[in-house]
């Protein structure tokens, strides 16, 4: 009698499991669902870092000063880098979409802190010092860049300004699209820590490296 007490009370509790947690719940494989795991991570935005160097020689050839420092880069060189990327950006004519490229260097006497919205020196340098023409700070150079094997692309742009008078308080230096004084787009600015002034036959080596990364 007490045999078939038990066997009739499993029964019934494993009737109330079943209910409970359904057949399938039972007799079902477990699945899961499908999911890609391949890090979908996009790249860091690209950065544009600018570095100038300054040098100034006497007469001679020596060395009287030398400065070097990170500079800015405008609001309006970011936008002209875009431009070249998409044809359908306009805001500005610069690069490739316009009629000329950044490799134009020029000077100024400038003293204010340079900001990302300046889209010209503070005072650019006109007078014949540098027996260059009217635009007389505005050297247009020859930009090397280096392989981008590793998603870093450097691009050097230099010139050395021989003056042909004395020259004093060249305070600042950008990188532009244009030689004509006042026109064109800035693509970077900087300030010098310390001004510089020449003496006829002196000399200032403008290095600017633009890294992009």
């Amino acid at each position: 009698m007490k045999q078939s007490t038990t066997v009739a009370l499993m029964g019934i509790a494993i009737v109330a499991v079943v209910s409970s947690m359904g057949l399938n719940g039972i007799f079902a494989t477990s699945y899961s669902s499908s999911q890609d795991t391949t890090d979908k991570t996009l790249p860091a935005t690209t950065n544009m870092l600018g570095h100038i160097t300054l040098v100034e020689r006497d007469s001679h050839g020596n060395i009287k000063s030398y400065q070097q420092t990170d500079n800015l880069i405008t609001n309006t060189g970011v936008d002209c880098t875009a431009g070249d990327l998409f044809s359908g950006h306009t805001s500005h004519s610069c690069g490739v979409n316009g009629t000329s490229v950044f490799d134009v260097i020029a000077l100024g006497t400038g003293t204010a802190t340079p900001a990302a919205t300046d889209t010209g020196l503070g005072t650019e340098i006109n007078a014949n010092d540098f027996s260059l023409g009217a635009s007389d700070s505005r050297a247009k150079v020859t930009a090397t860049d280096s392989a981008a094997s590793s998603g870093t692309t450097t691009v050097t742009i230099a010139n050395t300004y021989t003056a042909s008078t004395t020259v004093t308080g060249i305070s600042e230096a950008g990188v532009f699209d244009s030689t004509t004084e006042g026109a064109g787009d800035m693509l970077a600015h900087q300030k010098f820590a310390n001004a510089v002034s020449l003496n006829n036959g002196d000399s200032l080596t403008v290095t600017w490296t633009i890294t992009t990364t």
